[in-house]
């Protein structure tokens, strides 16, 4: 379980880990409320940042700005705390292929992306960057 110290984190139970990376790692998670089950992202500071100020100041602000924007090219949080394993936010869990995926399955397999591919994502990407800029 995701958490031990405030009590909507105890709803969050681990499943498996999804993604790590410089800061943090991001895990699914499940909530389950009566008979229905929701799956979420949960991200972590990574332990060996957990003591670090700095660190946890610039995660708190990333789940704070987080928690304010609401766009269709950015990921919604909804809910933020802390345990005995650090700061946390729980975002909506969004499954499907990661633009990395997408990008190394194409070089695997020879097949160039269409430019239209290409600049739609970075275009919804650019979206969602400028969403969350405006916002700070």
């Amino acid at each position: 379980m995701f958490a031990q110290g405030t009590p909507s984190a105890t709803n969050y139970q681990h499943l498996f880990d999804l993604s790590r990376g410089g800061m943090g790692q991001v895990a699914l998670a499940a909530r389950k409320d009566g008979r229905f089950v929701r799956l979420y992202a949960v991200k972590r500071l990574l332990p060996l940042l957990r003591e670090d100020t700095d660190a946890r100041e610039m995660f708190l602000e990333e789940a704070r700005l987080a928690g304010l924007l609401h766009h269709p090219n950015v990921v919604g949080v909804t809910d933020v705390g802390e345990d005995a394993e650090g700061p946390y936010l729980v975002m909506d869990y969004i499954e499907g292929v990661s633009a990395r995926e997408i990008i190394l399955s194409a070089r695997a397999q020879g097949i160039a992306l269409s430019i239209s591919m290409v600049c739609s994502i970075v275009a919804q990407v650019a979206r969602g960057l400028a969403a969350a800029h405006e916002l700070r």
